[in-house]
């Protein structure tokens, strides 16, 4: 009898420092693992009984206490599906509001519309239009100068010029649409553009222009624009009464 209860304290000391080590475990092994103990615990009791032992108040207390614990996992289990949808609106919810906050940042920075522009001259512009101009050697040098220099900080321009009317505009809507298509898997490349507007001239300031070229760099690649950056627009729309 006294071995008995002596293998009932160290099975209780076992049970203990097993449940300790379930709280580095996942939801479902802990439950499982949580199961066995309590079955193990059951069998030690009715054992004890059995042989009309006395069951030590710990065990008893040891079992209620798996017990509930059973209890309040087997609710949690019930509930994890609504809880990981929950989250998951929650994540999309904050993503979806800062979307929206960047596309007002985005909005504020320049009135000027260059993919809307871009889009208008496009659209007239036939298929065999301009494709002359970029099987020219000046333009595939100009592509291709950093790659073949090898200096990624190397600055080249490529001006071309001509009477209003000749074509400018819609040449240069298939040099835009020609690069985006070039390098859309290029992450260090950003096609940004502008098209100025004898039109247009009171929105056509330097602030508007660069705001607008900004704009593209931050729909490019939002990631770029750290929170500290995005804060700094924040506090300057404030400033300016915009909020």
């Amino acid at each position: 009898m006294e071995e008995l209860r002596r293998l009932a304290g160290y099975f209780q000391f076992s049970l203990v420092a097993s449940n300790c080590s379930l709280l580095s475990e996942s939801h479902s092994t802990v439950l499982e693992k949580l199961k066995k103990n309590q079955q193990k615990l059951n069998i030690t009791i009715t054992t004890l009984q059995e042989m009309e032992s006395p069951v030590s108040p710990k065990i008893l207390e040891q079992s209620e206490q798996l017990s509930a614990i059973l209890g309040v996992l087997g609710e949690v289990e019930k509930c994890g599906p609504r809880i990981q949808m929950l989250t998951v609106g929650m994540q999309q919810l904050q993503t979806r509001n800062k979307d929206i906050e960047l596309d007002e940042l985005m909005q504020w920075m320049s009135p000027i519309k260059p993919h809307k522009r871009h889009h208008d001259i496009a659209a007239k512009r036939l298929d065999e239009t301009g494709k002359w101009f970029i099987t020219m050697p000046e333009f595939r040098s100009w592509m291709n100068y950093v790659e073949e220099s090898g200096d990624t900080s190397a600055v080249k321009i490529l001006e071309c010029y001509g009477k209003p009317g000749a074509g400018k505009s819609v040449i240069c809507s298939l040099v835009i649409d020609y690069l985006s298509k070039t390098f859309k898997d290029d992450e260090m490349a950003c096609v940004m553009w502008l098209y100025c507007d004898y039109r247009d001239e009171a929105q056509q300031t330097s602030e508007n222009m660069t705001g607008a070229l900004l704009r593209q760099i931050m729909s490019f690649n939002p990631d770029l624009f750290d929170e500290a950056m995005v804060q700094k627009l924040r506090d300057e729309k404030k400033q300016r009464g915009l909020f």
